[in-house]
């Protein structure tokens, strides 16, 4: 077992392997990437490292050829990325996703070494803390960089249910949450909260983005593939409340929200700010919430689902059906049919004895008017 011990917060060990140049047996010292939070699992973590690190050496010369690290996979991985032409966002996904699996096995774990027992422990560490469909996330990034250094990656562990994280606030739990947040905060998540954008592109607005026509704004493409004529691009019509703060930031010069307020800290931020306005809740509030809270609200007020998908940055409904109109329910009550109006108004015994010509007439006129076709 090597020996693990603590240099600076990081574990480093000292590996033993058989130097046939000198003909003895020759100690190493190296890092293993993990950091010291005190905690028997970083420990752990930590002498797994250097036992893959100790096994990987051969005589004098280094490691084994195959033996790639996990923080060269991920570098691999992004370099694929790039020749791929993939987005700006999908980089950076793949960057902030690689976080917590370089933290659990250290950048220096050899990739071979990852077995599907390894993934189950690190998503079970992992759901203590994030939901489940971050990990779910975060492991398919991960065995995408196993895949990139070569190595055929084990399977991604099936987390169960929840792995979309149904959590939304209305109009007054958001106004509740947000005032309880710093002032240098507020105004990034009102702007989150009102456009529902995706973090990526809240940092990227620019002043020649806002009132690229009148009251709208341009969100530039992000998570699709942009042509040269900015084909994903998007222009979203501003919120009252995000129209004047944007249009005072534009007026300063420079990126709008320059300064990242993260997902690690601003999970935080906002789960103690959901805790002191008395929201009720479970696990951890994320920005992702309020993005949630934004399509929800405009699923649950009728605005068809092809422009919440437009809203949302989503190429089509898909998402949008599969996760917020989960809120309604299957049910389909019968003023769902009476809302066509009646076709035999000279026969009203025609209709059933239930409900009255009355209501059948209220439901159509409550019922949208088809566009007149030219």
């Amino acid at each position: 077992m090597p020996n693990v011990r603590d240099r600076d917060g990081i574990f480093t060990a000292d590996v033993y392997f058989w130097d046939a140049r000198q003909a003895k047996r020759v100690r190493k010292q190296v890092s293993t990437g993990i950091k010291n939070d005190g905690t028997r699992q970083s420990r752990r973590n930590a002498e797994r490292v250097a036992r893959d690190i100790e096994s990987s050496y051969v005589d004098g010369n280094g490691r084994k050829a195959g033996s790639t690290t996990l923080a060269k996979a991920f570098e691999k991985r992004i370099e694929q990325q790039i020749l791929g032409q993939a987005s700006e966002s999908s980089i950076s996904i793949t960057n902030e996703k690689s976080v917590h699996s370089l933290a659990f096995f250290g950048p220096e774990r050899a990739v071979h070494t990852i077995l599907e027992e390894d993934l189950i422990e690190f998503a079970n560490h992992g759901r203590k803390e994030r939901a489940p469909a971050t990990v779910t996330r975060e492991l398919v990034e991960l065995c995408c960089a196993i895949r990139a250094a070569g190595v055929e990656p084990p399977k991604i562990p099936n987390l169960g249910p929840g792995g979309v994280k149904e959590l939304w606030f209305n109009n007054s739990d958001s106004a509740a949450l947000i005032s309880r947040l710093a002032d240098s905060r507020r105004e990034y998540a009102i702007v989150y909260r009102l456009l529902g954008l995706r973090l990526s592109e809240l940092y990227r607005l620019e002043p020649v983005d806002v009132n690229i026509t009148p009251g709208h704004v341009r969100v530039r493409g992000t998570k699709t593939r942009t042509d040269a004529r900015g084909g994903a691009d998007r222009t979203l019509p501003m919120h009252p409340e995000v129209g004047i703060i944007l249009e005072r930031r534009a007026r300063v010069g420079g990126l709008l929200f320059p300064s990242h307020w993260g997902a690690g800290n601003g999970n935080r931020d906002l789960t103690e700010a959901a805790r002191k306005a008395g929201l009720k809740f479970e696990g951890r509030v994320s920005f992702n919430v309020l993005r949630a809270s934004f399509c929800t609200e405009l699923v649950l007020a009728g605005v068809p689902l092809k422009k919440v998908a437009y809203l949302m940055g989503h190429k089509t409904t898909a998402m949008v059906e599969r996760v917020y109109t989960r809120f309604f329910g299957t049910e389909v009550g019968a003023d769902t049919v009476f809302r066509l109006g009646s076709l035999t108004t000279s026969n009203p015994d025609v209709c059933n004895n239930s409900v009255t010509t009355e209501q059948s007439s209220a439901h159509a006129e409550d019922a949208p008017r088809p566009e007149k076709q030219e």
